[in-house]
């Protein structure tokens, strides 16, 4: 009797258009030409990827014994593999954000720094009035908090303006269900960090290619 199998994919799955339909891929890996294979597997929790790799390299050694050719299986995580093209420049692009607010800081520091200095004869006026130090402590706490406040109101305002009105709808919210802002997930959700990592990964990909 024959059989027919279909294969249900989801809405969202990334399948060509121009595909009507799909055959099961049986590599030859005796054949000199097969250089190359991609394969993707889920570890179990308690297994870490210095012991997949253990394993990989053992049947990597066994295949090479029973071929006779050499065959070099390379282990990495899906999450590296995932953001191996883009991780150099957003590395590049973290540490100039960090040494532009490190230089932020220094000059909002000596700002501070330079207005107590010019302050210090209205202290020891105060101080000699009777002022406590903790008063004085507590009016300087409120002035840095205001002027944090002010520069923040003004930061998220410019950057409304200027990022969020120039790309309009483009500009997406994609909530990462059972994941809270540390990327640790629940144990109902059956997910790790990496998925998590590999989700944002595949988010930002979509997002930026629909930029162009």
């Amino acid at each position: 009797m024959p059989r027919s199998f279909r294969l249900m994919l989801p809405a969202d799955s990334s399948v060509p258009d121009h595909l009507q339909a799909w055959a099961p891929f049986w590599p030859d890996v005796e054949s000199s030409r097969n250089l190359f294979l991609r394969v993707i597997g889920r570890m179990r929790p308690d297994v870490t990827i210095a012991a997949v790799r253990e394993d990989v390299a053992a049947i990597a050694r066994r295949v090479s014994r029973e071929l006779g050719a050499e065959r070099a299986f390379t282990t990495v995580a899906l999450q590296t593999d995932d953001v191996r093209e883009i991780r150099g420049p957003l590395l590049a692009l973290f540490a100039g954000v960090g040494i532009l607010l490190m230089i932020a800081c220094v000059n909002v520091a000596s700002l501070l720094i330079a207005r107590a200095a010019s302050r210090a004869r209205e202290t020891a006026l105060r101080l000699a009035l009777g002022a406590s130090r903790g008063r004085l402590l507590r009016q300087s706490l409120v002035e840095g908090f205001l002027l944090t406040l002010l520069g923040a109101t003004a930061g998220l305002l410019a950057g409304h303006a200027t990022v969020c009105k120039r790309l309009g709808k483009r500009a997406t919210l994609h909530p990462l269900d059972t994941a809270d802002h540390g990327f640790r997930t629940l144990k109902r959700s059956r997910k790790r960090e990496e998925d998590v990592f590999v989700e944002m990964a595949r988010v930002v990909r979509e997002w930026a290619s629909s930029l162009k």
